[in-house]
């Protein structure tokens, strides 16, 4: 392989790697994004979560091609993210990376939306900009969403930017798309859309990485959510053991590209049901495939992980698996003998 083609090979993965996992199911925010590229830039778009409540997006695109451009955008995403992190001003953070990033004039659009609250702050430079529903752009600053507003974040040469696209109706992905066809090259649109506040009182959610160490922390959270809701623990005997298995194959098996991703894991109670829904973006698998495994065969002989989703389907009174925008998502129900003694129940 040639020179060129070695460097362009490493540009096309660099460029790959910029680009986070598929933007985590949420009740209270959807998240989409296009891009155009184009030989003379590097355009990509990221979500960083601040905290469980506050995320930020940003749509970027540097005067640089190559593999030139894609080393110098992988450094200003952990420039960004770092700057976002420790100031929480996206303005500050845009500043820093222009300041540091040593590239040139960056085009770029950054929000941070407070998922409770639903306020927001936006911030832009060189061709950037955050427009509204009705397609006015917004000015560096505060705003305040209401559940079903949406913000339309865009980097590069746009023609007009279609105007109040009904969200309500078209996945965030097509509205996306629309916005970025009157695009030309080197360009990023991304779309916002806010829902509604995080966390009602009857859910809990717990984001992990895909590292064994991160386990106990969520089994802790599910114990800690029984103990609030008033669930007695011989109700619900087993569901972390449960959560346990399945979170430990999906950590170990679920990913193939050594990347670091995270998994959310959504623990709710309505009236007698605990719920625990496991989330990842990892290559699609239902366990629920496998075949219950002879138990009076040779333990050589078993299906590899059947002794595990058997387990789990003992536990649980009720597992389901879809997979959906990119993410498996397995769901264990468990009955309980209580609506929960003085917890929340719906």
């Amino acid at each position: 392989m040639s020179d060129g083609a070695t460097k362009n090979e490493l540009a096309r993965s660099i460029g790959l790697a910029l680009l986070p996992q598929p933007f985590p199911l949420r009740r209270e925010v959807e998240f989409a994004a296009a891009l155009a590229i184009d030989a003379g830039s590097t355009c990509y778009y990221d979500t960083f979560w601040l905290d469980p409540c506050t995320v930020a997006f940003a749509v970027i695109r540097l005067p640089l091609g190559g593999l030139e451009g894609a080393m110098s955008g992988a450094a200003l995403k952990e420039l960004l993210r770092a700057a976002l992190a420790r100031s929480r001003d996206p303005g500050n953070a845009l500043q820093t990376c222009l300041r540091l990033g040593r590239v040139g004039d960056i085009d770029g659009a950054v929000v941070m939306l407070d998922l409770q609250t639903g306020r927001s702050i936006q911030a832009v430079s060189g061709s950037g900009e955050v427009r509204s529903d009705d397609s006015r752009p917004l000015p560096p600053g505060l705003a305040a969403l209401a559940p079903g507003m949406s913000l339309r974040l865009t980097v590069g040469a746009f023609g007009d930017v279609p105007v109040t696209v009904e969200t309500a109706t078209a996945a965030v992905s097509t509205v996306a798309e629309r916005i970025l066809s009157n695009a030309a090259g080197g360009a990023v649109a991304g779309i916002v859309l806010y829902k509604r506040a995080a966390h009602p009182p009857n859910i809990e959610l717990v984001t992990l990485a895909n590292d064994l160490a991160e386990i106990p922390r969520t089994l802790a959270a599910i114990e800690r959510f029984c103990a609030l809701h008033g669930i007695e623990p011989q109700a619900v005997d087993g569901i972390d053991l449960a959560a346990d298995e399945i979170l430990t194959n999906v950590i170990s098996y679920a990913f193939r590209d050594g990347a670091r991703h995270t998994i959310d894991v959504e623990i709710s109670f309505a009236g007698n049901c605990l719920s625990i829904e496991i989330r990842d973006d990892g290559s699609p698998f239902d366990p629920l495939g496998i075949l219950p495994p002879d138990l009076t065969s040779e333990l050589a002989e078993r299906e590899v992980g059947g002794l595990g989703i058997h387990f789990v389907r003992t536990v649980a009174d009720e597992v389901g698996y879809r997979r959906e925008a990119g993410w498996n998502i397995l769901r264990l129900i468990k009955r309980t003998d209580t609506r929960g003694k003085g917890g929340v129940s719906t």
